[in-house]
């Protein structure tokens, strides 16, 4: 399959996991007010993935549920001027759904998977400081 052909699918991928994660989230969001998590509070809880700056879980943690086409757009809460392009070392992945983060903005290049509710303290020297787009895919 040539290059066109791989950035139409990616293209699809990322329309399907758009479409999932508004279902998933949404549903998740529904949950009572007294447990349902508050996304891009800069704490990690339950239904959500993190994204910690540091190994073990340590330094700017960026907390949602929502695809990442580039991470140069997007800053740790609650430090703006820090950008997740390229500086994430360990991961909580607290949701039903598998996220892909990719080395590449908009989903190029080679992929780190995190399975549902896995975490990872340092992903290792291959991955450290290497991500720049983040995918979801869950379950229907």
């Amino acid at each position: 399959m040539n290059e066109r052909g791989r950035n139409r699918i990616r293209r699809l991928f990322a329309a399907i996991t758009v479409t999932l994660v508004s279902v998933v989230g949404g549903a998740i969001a529904g949950g009572t007010p007294a447990n349902a998590a508050v996304r891009g509070n800069g704490i990690c809880e339950a239904l959500e993935y993190c994204l910690y700056q540091h190994a073990g879980f340590k330094g700017a943690v960026y907390d949602g549920l929502v695809i990442i086409p580039n991470m140069a757009n997007v800053s740790y809460m609650p430090l703006p001027n820090i950008r997740l392009n390229d500086s994430i070392t360990s991961i909580r992945n607290d949701t039903p759904c598998t996220f892909l983060l990719y080395i590449h903005a908009n989903y190029e290049g080679n992929s780190f998977h995190m399975p549902p509710y896995t975490e990872t303290p340092n992903v290792g020297a291959a991955w450290n400081d290497k991500f720049s787009s983040l995918l979801i895919a869950c379950p229907l």
